[in-house]
This record gives C-alpha cells, sequence and structure tokens, in this order.
C-alpha cells in the first residue's frame, strides 16, 4: 500500500473527473467533523471525494464524500440525500459501505464511506492474467451485489470498470461497486464529463448507457438499464474492447448478429470501414456469446429479467449446464431434462455429470493425463459411440428416461470397448457409480462400483479403488449392510494411510464414510467423534477440494447430535453447515443444501417450532425436485416432513393440506424400496398419525399396525423404537381397544425415557394417552396420576 504523501493505484475509489486528483489537502481546511482530510481523490457531479481519516469512535481511513460548494442549498442538496439514503439501506460484501453521515461547518453535506483500496475490475483481471473462468467468477461476484442493490429499490446507472473496485483479500479477489451518485445530468463523452442540464435524469457514461438511457427520458429506466450495463462490462471484461455504443444503433444491431452467429462484419459507424468481424471474438465460446447478445440486447423484454438471472446463466455456463440464452433446439431440450435432474454428487463424492456431457469430460481429463495415443484413441472412440447412440430428440416427451438411457448404454459398452485397459474402464465405471448414487439408485450404484474393486484385484490399488469403496461403504450401509461395510471402511482407512498417506482429501471422505456407518447402527457419539476429527483436520480455510467434505462433516455431527436429542448443539453444527453451503460458490453444494435444509427442519420440528420449519422444508423440497425429481430418497423424505411441520400446526386445514405430502412420501418410498425399508416403514407409521387425526380411524390402525410389524428396519436404540408404540397405542384407543392401548403405551413412556429423556415432549404425550385411556378403563385415580405427572413434567420443560 501506498503512504499517505501522495495517490497511488489502489486509491481509485471513485469515478474520477478533471481537477487536482491526489494533491494533499491544505492543514487549514483538513477536517470535517470527526474526519481529518488527507487528499482528494476524486470529483464528481454532486461534489468531490477525499481520502480521510477519522479520528472517533474508532479510527479508520474512510472516503468522504462532499457536496460541492457552489451546488449547496440547491437541488442537489436533496440529490445528495436520497443518494445517502440509498446507500445506507444497501449492506453487501460487493458493494462500499456507509458510515457515516452529516453536515459540515460551512452547511455543505457530507457522508463517510468504505474506502476501496483497488483498482478497477478490467485492469485488475488484465494484471493478474486471469483466465476466462476466474473473470467469470469475479463478474458473478459483481452481479450480485447489483441485485441486491435492485432489491432495495436503487438502480445504478453508471456501471463501469471504473466504478467497479478490486481488491485481493488473503489472495482472493473482492469486487466492490462504488458511486450511486450519478443522479446529475452529468453524462461523460471521449472520457471528459458534462452537464445535461437538459435531463438532469440521463446520467451515465455514453459507452456503457443502455438505449433507453441514452434516449431518454429518465423515467423510463428500470434494472435492466443496469443489466445492459453490465452487459457491457462483461464484454469488455472477456475481449478487452467495448461493443458499439447504444447510440450506434446500426452497429450495436450488427454486433449482436456476430455475437449469434448470424452477421460476418459490424461496420464503424462514421467511416464504414470494418470494426468486427466473427474473428475477432473466436476465443468466446457459442455459450457465452449468446449470453453477451441478451444482456446487450436493445429491446429491455429480450435481456436477462435482473441481474441474478444473468449471474444464474453464467453459473450454469460455468458449471457446464444448459444456458437458458441459447435457443431451445432439439440438442438443448433433452439437456433441460438433465438439469432439472442434476447429478449433484452428494456426501463425499466429487462432482460428476455421469451423461454424455458428463462423460465427455470424463474421458477428457483422461486423455489429458495419459499421453499414450493408444488409450486416448479407445477413449475417443468409446466417447464417441455414446454420443452416436443417444438422439437428442428423445428427451422430447417430459417422460422419456433419457438419463437411464445414457447410463445402460454406457454400462453395456464399457465392459467391452474397455476391457483391455482396466484402469480406464475403472474410471468409466466409477463415473457411472456416482451417477446412479447422485439420483438414489443404490443397487445399480453399487454393481458399477463392485466392478471397479474388482478390477484391481491382483493390481496394485489406484484412487478409483479408494473412491468406489468409500461410496460402497456409505451403499451398504444406507442398506443395513453394517457388518460389510465396516469391514470394508477400515480395510481402505487402513490403505489409505499406507498406500496414499499423502491424500488428505480422500482419507476424510473414507473417515466420512465410516461414520455412515456409526449413523446406521445408532452409534452416534462415535458418529459425533469421527465428524469433529475431520472437521479439525480439514481447518477453517479449507482447499477447494476439501470444501464440500467440510459440509458433509458439519451436517454429519449435527445429525447425530439430532438423533441424541441435544438439539441446541444439532441446531448450531447445522446452521454451520447450511451458511457454508449457501456461501460455496459450487454447483454441489446446491444438492448438498437439500439435504441440510431437511435436516434443519427436522431440529426445529423436534423443538416442537413447526412454523420455521415449514419454510425451509418448502424450499428444500423445491430445489430437490428441481435437481434430482420426485423420487429421489432426499425429496421422499422432505415431503413427508413438510407434511408433518403443516399438520403439526393444528387446526382441521393444516390437518387436510399435510396429507397429500404424506401419501405421496409413503407412495414414493414403498416403490423405491420396498416395504422393509426404514424409509418406507417410518413414511407408513406418518401416514397413520395424519389419518387418526383425520377421523380415519381403521386406515390409521391399519398403517400403525404394518409399522409396528416392520420395526425391526430400525435399530433398538433409533428413536423409532418408542414412538411406533405411542403412534399404534393411540390408534388402538381411538378405535376403542383399551387394553392393547394400555400395554402399548406403557411400553411407549418407558422407551421414550430410555431413548431421549423425561420430559421428551412425546413422552408427556404417551402419558396423556394413557391417562385418557385409563379413565376409560373407569380408573379415574391412575389416570390423575399418570395426567399429574404430565403436567409436573411439561412446568419443568417450560421453567427451562
Amino acid at each position: 500500500m501506498q503512504s499517505d504523501d501522495g495517490p497511488g493505484p489502489e486509491d481509485k475509489t471513485v469515478v474520477e473527473g478533471a481537477g487536482r486528483i491526489g494533491e494533499k489537502v491544505n492543514d487549514g481546511a483538513g477536517q470535517i467533523g470527526p474526519y481529518r482530510l488527507i487528499r482528494e481523490l476524486g470529483r464528481g457531479g454532486m461534489g468531490e471525494v477525499y481520502l480521510a481519516e477519522q479520528l472517533e469512535p474508532v479510527q479508520r481511513k474512510v472516503a468522504l464524500k462532499l457536496i460541492g460548494t457552489r451546488r449547496s442549498g440547491s437541488a442537489f442538496d436533496a440529490m445528495f440525500e436520497v443518494e445517502r439514503q440509498m446507500l445506507a439501506r444497501m449492506y453487501h460484501p460487493a458493494i462500499a459501505q456507509v458510515y457515516d453521515a452529516g453536515t459540515a461547518e460551512d452547511g455543505r453535506a457530507y457522508f463517510a464511506m468504505e474506502w476501496v483500496r483497488g483498482e478497477p475490475i478490467v485492469d485488475h483481471a488484465d494484471h493478474h492474467a486471469l483466465d476466462e473462468r476466474e473473470r467469470l467468477q469475479l463478474f458473478i461476484r459483481v452481479c450480485r451485489g447489483i441485485q441486491h442493490a435492485h432489491q432495495q429499490g436503487v438502480i445504478h446507472r453508471d456501471i463501469k470498470p471504473d466504478n467497479v473496485l478490486v481488491d485481493r483479500v488473503d489472495g482472493v479477489a473482492m469486487p466492490k461497486v462504488i458511486d450511486f451518485g450519478i443522479a446529475t445530468g452529468i453524462v461523460e463523452r471521449d472520457g471528459s464529463r458534462y452537464a445535461d442540464s437538459a435531463s438532469s435524469g440521463r446520467a451515465g457514461t455514453r459507452g456503457y448507457m443502455s438505449p433507453e438511457m441514452v434516449a431518454g427520458p429518465a423515467t423510463a429506466v428500470d434494472t435492466r438499464t443496469d443489466v445492459y450495463s453490465l452487459g457491457v462490462l462483461l464484454f469488455e471484461l472477456l475481449t478487452s474492447r467495448r461493443p458499439p455504443p447504444a447510440d450506434d444503433s446500426e452497429a450495436l444491431t450488427e454486433m449482436r448478429e456476430i455475437l449469434m452467429g448470424s452477421a460476418r462484419t459490424v461496420r464503424a459507424a462514421a467511416s464504414g470501414t470494418e470494426r468486427w468481424t466473427p474473428r475477432d471474438l473466436s476465443g468466446l465460446g457459442r455459450e457465452l456469446r449468446w449470453i453477451l447478445a441478451r444482456a446487450l440486447a436493445p429491446e429491455r423484454e429480450a435481456r436477462y429479467d435482473s441481474a441474478a438471472a444473468l449471474a444464474e446463466d453464467l453459473r450454469r455456463y460455468l458449471d457446464g449446464g444448459v444456458v437458458e440464452a441459447v435457443p431451445a433446439t432439439p440438442a438443448y431440450r433433452w439437456r433441460k431434462f438433465l438439469q432439472r435432474n442434476r447429478l449433484v454428487v452428494g456426501v463425499a463424492a466429487v462432482v460428476t455429470v455421469a451423461v454424455v456431457s458428463g462423460l465427455v469430460v470424463a474421458v477428457y481429463g483422461l486423455l489429458q493425463a495419459r499421453a499414450q495415443a493408444e488409450r486416448a484413441e479407445q477413449i475417443a472412440l468409446f466417447s464417441t459411440n455414446m454420443l452416436d447412440s443417444i438422439d437428442p430428440r428423445i428427451a422430447d416427451g417430459a417422460d422419456t428416461p433419457v438419463l437411464d438411457r445414457v447410463l445402460s448404454d454406457a454400462a453395456e459398452r464399457v465392459g467391452v470397448e474397455l476391457a483391455g485397459q482396466p484402469s480406464i474402464r475403472a474410471e468409466i465405471e466409477l463415473t457411472i457409480g456416482r451417477a446412479y448414487w447422485a439420483l438414489g439408485r443404490l443397487e445399480p450404484a453399487r454393481r458399477h462400483l463392485e466392478t471397479v474393486i474388482k478390477l484391481f484385484e491382483g493390481r496394485r490399488p489406484e484412487p478409483a479403488y479408494l473412491d468406489a469403496g468409500a461410496l460402497l461403504v456409505q451403499i451398504d450401509a444406507e442398506l443395513a449392510r453394517l457388518d460389510e461395510a465396516m469391514a470394508r471402511a477400515d480395510h481402505l482407512l487402513a490403505l489409505a494411510e499406507s498406500d496414499f498417506a499423502r491424500d488428505q482429501a480422500r482419507r476424510m471422505r473414507l473417515l466420512l464414510a465410516k461414520s455412515a456407518v456409526h449413523f446406521h447402527a445408532a452409534e452416534y457419539d462415535r458418529v459425533i467423534a469421527l465428524g469433529q476429527q475431520v472437521v479439525e483436520q480439514i481447518g477453517p480455510e479449507a482447499d477447494e477440494r476439501l470444501i464440500g467434505t467440510r459440509i458433509d462433516a458439519l451436517r454429519r455431527v449435527g445429525q447425530a447430535y439430532s438423533e441424541l436429542h441435544q438439539l441446541d448443539q444439532a441446531a448450531d453444527w447445522l446452521g454451520r453447515a447450511v451458511s457454508q453451503a449457501r456461501q460455496w460458490d459450487h454447483p454441489v453444494s446446491r444438492g448438498l443444501l437439500v439435504g441440510l435444509l431437511n435436516d434443519r427442519s427436522v431440529v426445529l420440528l423436534r423443538q416442537q417450532r413447526y412454523a420455521e420449519a415449514e419454510p425451509l422444508l418448502r424450499e428444500g423440497a423445491r430445489e430437490g425436485e428441481r435437481l434430482y425429481g420426485s423420487d429421489h430418497p432426499d425429496v421422499i423424505t422432505i415431503f413427508g416432513n413438510l407434511g408433518g411441520s403443516i399438520r403439526q400446526q393444528g387446526g382441521q386445514d393444516n390437518v387436510l393440506e399435510s396429507l397429500p405430502f404424506y401419501e405421496k412420501s409413503r407412495d414414493l418410498a414403498l416403490e423405491r424400496y420396498g416395504p422393509q425399508h426404514p424409509r418406507s416403514v417410518a413414511s407408513t407409521y406418518n401416514l397413520g398419525n395424519v389419518y387418526r387425526d383425520l377421523g380415519r380411524i381403521d386406515d390409521a390402525l391399519a398403517a400403525h399396525r404394518e409399522a409396528f410389524a416392520r420395526r425391526d428396519a430400525f435399530a433398538e436404540s433409533h428413536l423409532f423404537q418408542g414412538l411406533v408404540y405411542l403412534g399404534l397405542g393411540q390408534s388402538e384407543l381411538a378405535t376403542g381397544n383399551l387394553s392393547e392401548a394400555r400395554d402399548l403405551l406403557l411400553i411407549a413412556i418407558d422407551r421414550l425415557e430410555t431413548l431421549v429423556g423425561p420430559r421428551f415432549h412425546r413422552r408427556i404425550e404417551a402419558m396423556e394417552a394413557l391417562a385418557e385411556t385409563l379413565d376409560a378403563m373407569q380408573r379415574p385415580d391412575e389416570a390423575e396420576q399418570w395426567r399429574r405427572q404430565a403436567e409436573a413434567l411439561t412446568a419443568q420443560g417450560d421453567a427451562t
């Protein structure tokens, strides 16, 4: 950083204009309020900006903005006040923060804002030689800042490189949007700034202004004006040149036609010479060109609706997803289907898209890693045959199983066409297995992953062996093959210690896989120990490869605390996991978030905070269906819990609204897992509860008896082993089977105390049901005794 004696490149904090930028302030006029002026940073239409030092109550450097002396007392004071109020409402890491505002002794208004040490975004990208991906990631952060401003009712209207400054914090580029105060009719032409007295609302910089800003009036401007300016900024960030200005409509139209592939040149409006050709944009991928064409559309209706929509399309481009700006040709429709079932590899897996595009990506990585021409030719032939076997038009129907077709075809071909290349085949089989795992298709996933293991029999294991093994541990745990899963986990961990000692990422994922076995065995203390070990070893500053693993470890610990009904600890660990998943700018975070929203909601349900759980579950169901479809395991679970959050808020209307969610959860679980699986048993039990609330007693009794008969699907130490006695006891009571109800409720009270504790609200509910049963059996003294115990425990819970 430069000293305070002169300007440095990091001082481009505001719009620069004519004036003595960088000159130190005379000592005699060097303080305004608690701020000591150091030097002038820049001038804009509304005044000057100084670097200043705040003296109290804290000491820090700020950018101090003052209304120009000649403007004071005029309409500019009002405009300054508007800007101050607008900025004060915004708080976002990509927007310069306002700290303070006031009036100087000479009557001029001022406000102190964050002093951004940085350089314009295009300069920063060039100076640091950022590649395309890094530039787009940086730009997406800018879009999010602009979107925040729009949500606060603020339109910037002068987005350009000089107003987006970038500083590096711990090696990470951090953009800041500055200068929201341009509503004074100042228009910049050819690098100079002029006042437009005829249209004070038409502020901005010519090369970045939208067509509606150029044409006026100011009332025609909306948030899509900023989207256009963002498009110009993105164009310059990617090409180092600006597109034709909006007032050169002919050249701009031709430029967009080049972007869309339907024009050959763009003429300079004044000279008629060729200025752009398709070759000039050859470095931009087809999807990026369509994104730029949409952002730069002259008609606002044809642009992205918001800065967030532009950012999301760029994110889809980076993730290899479907770009909305590209026309929905048949070749794109089938990818849209796949997007609704995005293969986000959960738990400890690497993100892999195991459909046509994903296989090509995987193959390309293998080609890069192996220089042998023979191997490269075989892999390329395999991927080509895969592509030729899938007709994109088959995705025209919404019910067409495109993904299964691709995976099935891959499975058939891989064994034949890569038979002589076991290492390559192992990685392709792993890709297919991961895809099935991500979709919740456990048995086909298991078959392909077992093939990977067999391919290394008699050979030295490679990383693919560990990756496949880690997934098999989790699948076997899910399928209740706990002994087999634990033996495999211990074997893989020993192998990782001996042969892969430097591979921390895989060792951490294996520890989490082992914790999954303990979780399904209801050994929650061991789950917590392993999860905490992983979090501590990864540390707070995780490598990109380990961020997902850390989030999953936080989740696993939170789940264990939730099952132990240590709900405050569960909320803390799961809250951290949700927060980090929301902040993680990676496609896998969306899949993680679906499960995390359910887990966090379960804690709220157990805390009887049903209304708070409902919006989280609705978000999880919405995102889960979009990513995976309705029959994914996580989505099935969320449907059931969403029904519970609605039903338990009370009232007949809520009970009726919850019924379709319960029925959908039960039906999907039975279809996918069969009647003996824990998910099916639990969803059947829950459906019995809502049937009873609706007065459908025969249906309730049948559902609870079915769940009770299959209760061995859960470990003896699982909470279900208490709840199932409660639910069936309540249904027997409602039917009039009093002796059966009494016996079941006594067992429920005893088991729930052992499993959770005496003040657990479901145990109190069982005591109240037992009192009602004893009343019906004409045993009022015993009933009163149980009722008083329930009231005393409720009072103790309220007191704590």
